[in-house]
């Protein structure tokens, strides 16, 4: 099947709120952004030919892009929200939750933009073949800090992006974080140790993989590296600006091998905003159209 015609059969944002709901729903209530890929990959029975879909302009998959607009519109209609670590959290009962309507998320979504953004005489009938539509026209012209923020760590030197990602794991608990001299390299970039507790402590391979564009990480890569770790330490992580595949991911948990961390771009960019490194944060305000009622 060519590569267009896999494109087409990416399930559109429309059709991934109801999964993403029904997966939090299996997931008890709350999960991780994986872990709600992965349960939507099941629910809807996805190929791996459809889950390995790059995009041309992200780190991510067709798919988990879609899937992240797909949680946007849920955070948005007050149906979902996620914490600063990353976990989604349903914010309705069960038996609502399980009566989703994709459309009247969508509707909802659209009302509450449409005063910030100056459309109110401009309201439309939503229908389920325009809801990708929508969900991406309220947000194309806004900038994505994320983004630019995944641009920049592209942008930097393969030994920059090393140096980055040895004080992105400080910031993160490691101790005695080196970067291993280019002459030196065994097959990882750099080391640490993580102090579990007082008397418990892992030795930590790293690998830093700083992408361009849209290569994706594969299970051979996680094999090889996994390699590595053979009498040198208990663990490695992999952290990359681009993406892994699934095989790569199934590879870094597999049964009875030592299992390897995966940072990905997304989870990268989700990392440098919990430790608040690189980042200015600002405040933003939205008007209380409420309070205005009784001076109306």
């Amino acid at each position: 099947m060519g590569r267009e015609k896999l494109h087409v059969s990416v399930p559109t944002i429309d059709k991934l709120i109801k999964p993403t709901v029904d997966a939090l729903i299996e997931l008890g209530g709350s999960g991780s952004v994986d872990e709600i890929n992965d349960k939507v990959a099941v629910i809807l029975n996805l190929s791996e030919d459809i889950l390995s879909i790059p995009r041309d302009t992200d780190s991510r998959s067709e798919i988990e892009y879609r899937l992240a607009w797909a949680k946007h519109n849920l955070k948005k209609a007050g149906i979902i929200d996620n914490s600063t670590r990353g976990v989604w959290t349903l914010k309705i009962s069960l038996d609502d939750a399980k009566n989703i309507n994709p459309i009247e998320v969508i509707r909802k979504v659209k009302s509450k933009q449409a005063p910030a953004s100056n459309k109110l005489e401009k309201k439309k009938t939503v229908k389920s073949t325009d809801i990708d539509l929508v969900a991406a026209e309220e947000t194309i012209d806004i900038k994505d800090w994320k983004e630019e923020l995944l641009n920049k760590l592209k942008s930097l030197s393969p030994y920059g992006f090393e140096r980055i990602c040895q004080r992105l794991l400080r910031e993160a608990g490691f101790q005695q974080v080196t970067v291993t001299q280019k002459t030196r390299d065994g097959g990882f970039d750099g080391e640490g140790i993580l102090q579990i507790n007082p008397l418990v402590s892992l030795k930590v391979l790293f690998q830093c993989k700083r992408y361009l564009d849209t290569t994706a990480v594969t299970a051979p890569d996680v094999s090889k590296f996994r390699g590595t770790l053979s009498g040198r330490a208990e663990k490695g992580i992999i952290l990359t600006t681009g993406r892994f595949t699934e095989d790569a991911r199934k590879e870094a948990i597999r049964a009875g091998a030592t299992p390897i961390e995966i940072v990905n771009g997304e989870k990268l960019v989700e990392m440098f905003e919990m430790f608040s490194l690189g980042l200015t944060p600002k405040t933003i305000y939205e008007v209380d159209v409420k309070f205005f009622d009784e001076f109306s």
